[in-house]
């Protein structure tokens, strides 16, 4: 199974089928504005973060939306990091803010980023974030209350490249 989100503000979730071989689209929602980045749990929660800020849980069975949080700039990832039982979500409003269900409308612990975000990759526990200066940083987020200021380090693509995609492995 998978998410799709996007411009259209439509939430869909498809599962492959092999026998013939298909996509079968199981659910789909419709949410207030364009959504720029989702991710699922294991127990069907998924998460959509969106060009306005706002974060939202949608509970994929019982077909439920709840707003969890906002940004003061649109939402450039949202990752579910199942170690920790929290939400991380990336803004283009250089912050980096973690969420717990359990205190939704308030991150439990938000890190300033001295950059704008432009890319980033997760990959547990580390969150890999490329910035609009052409640096870069690696954030460990197994204990999310005591995350420093990360210290960015540069790329070297020189004037002729940007940093537009990342991944970490």
């Amino acid at each position: 199974r998978f998410l799709i989100g996007g411009w259209d503000a439509v939430l869909r979730m498809y599962e492959i089928k092999f026998q013939p071989q298909y996509l079968e689209q199981i659910f789909l929602m419709f949410l207030d504005e364009p959504i720029i980045s989702c991710t699922i749990n294991r127990n069907y929660l998924a998460f959509t973060g969106h060009t306005d800020g706002i974060i939202n849980a949608i509970n994929i069975p019982t077909n439920q939306k709840v707003a969890i949080g906002k940004h003061e700039a649109a939402i450039r990832d949202v990752y579910w990091v199942e170690q920790i039982d929290a939400l991380v979500s990336l803004g283009f409003d250089n912050k980096l803010h973690f969420w717990k269900m359990d205190s939704v409308g308030i991150p439990v612990h938000t890190v300033t980023l001295s950059a704008k975000t432009v890319a980033s990759a997760y990959d547990y526990p580390y969150l890999l974030i490329g910035s609009n200066e052409d640096k870069f940083c690696i954030v460990k987020v197994d204990n999310p209350t005591s995350i420093p200021i990360p210290k960015y380090y540069d790329t070297q693509l020189g004037m002729h490249s940007k940093i537009i995609s990342a991944d970490i492995n």
